[in-house]
C-alpha cells in the first residue's frame, strides 16, 4: 500500500457540532462507542474551542483493508432449541438475546486526524481568508498542497495544530504543518505496525 492509496482532506469548520461531526463524535454517543473510538474523538473535541475570530480546519486521513474474518459461524445449541420451539415468540426472544445480526467482518487501518486553528484579529480578515486551507486529494499530492497554503497563511497570524491518532504505536506529535503531513504519510507503516478495528460487517440472521 503506497501514499497515493490514502485520502487526504482538509475541511473548514465553523460550529462546534461541526467539529463532532468531523471528528466522528455523535450526540449520542459522545463518551462510549465500538473500539473506544468515539470516546477518544470526544475527548479530543473538548479540549478544542471554536472562536469568534478563528479560522478553524480539520484535517483528515485514513487507511483501511480487511481485517479478521469469522469463519464457520455456528449457533450455541441452546439458541438454536430456542429457534426450533414451539414458543410463539421465539423469534423476538431470539432477537432481544442475539440482536439482528452477527460481526463477521472487522476492516482494521489506522486514521489521523488533526485540527488547525488560524487566529485572525477581526470578523471581516476570517471571512477574507475562509477556504484557504481545503484540501481534497490523495495524500501523495494533497499534503505538499496542505503544507504550502499553511506556510502562506501563517505570516502574521498565529496557528496551533492539535492532533489524533488512531493505530500504531505511540502518540502523534503534529506541531506543524509538515508534522501533519508526514502523519498522513506514515499510515501505511502504522497501519501494518498496530491496525486497529475501524469499521465492522454485519450479517443478518434471516429471521
Amino acid at each position: 500500500t503506497g501514499q497515493d492509496d490514502i485520502q487526504f482532506n482538509s475541511k473548514e469548520i465553523v460550529t462546534t457540532q461541526q467539529l463532532n461531526e468531523s471528528l466522528g463524535v455523535s450526540a449520542s454517543a459522545q463518551m462510549s462507542a465500538g473500539f473506544g473510538s468515539a470516546s477518544a474523538s470526544a475527548s479530543f473535541a473538548k479540549s478544542l474551542d471554536i472562536q469568534e475570530y478563528s479560522l478553524f480546519y480539520v484535517v483528515t486521513a485514513s487507511l483501511s483493508s480487511q481485517g479478521k474474518k469469522l469463519r464457520d459461524v455456528k449457533l450455541k445449541p441452546e439458541y438454536v432449541s430456542l429457534l426450533k420451539s414451539k414458543a410463539p415468540d421465539r423469534f423476538k426472544r431470539f432477537r432481544l438475546l442475539c440482536g439482528d445480526g452477527y460481526i463477521s467482518e472487522f476492516v482494521e487501518g489506522a486514521e489521523f486526524k488533526a485540527v488547525v486553528r488560524v487566529d485572525t484579529k477581526s470578523r471581516d480578515e476570517r471571512q477574507s481568508l475562509s477556504g484557504s486551507l481545503s484540501v481534497s486529494a490523495s495524500a501523495a499530492s494533497a499534503s505538499a498542497d496542505f503544507q504550502s497554503k499553511v506556510a502562506r497563511i501563517s505570516t502574521g497570524r498565529q496557528v496551533t495544530i492539535s492532533s489524533f491518532r488512531r493505530g500504531g504505536n505511540g502518540q502523534p506529535i503534529a506541531v506543524t504543518a509538515v508534522d501533519v503531513a508526514k502523519q498522513a504519510g506514515d499510515l501505511p507503516a502504522l497501519a501494518k505496525s498496530g491496525p486497529v478495528p475501524t469499521h465492522m460487517v454485519i450479517f443478518s440472521y434471516l429471521l
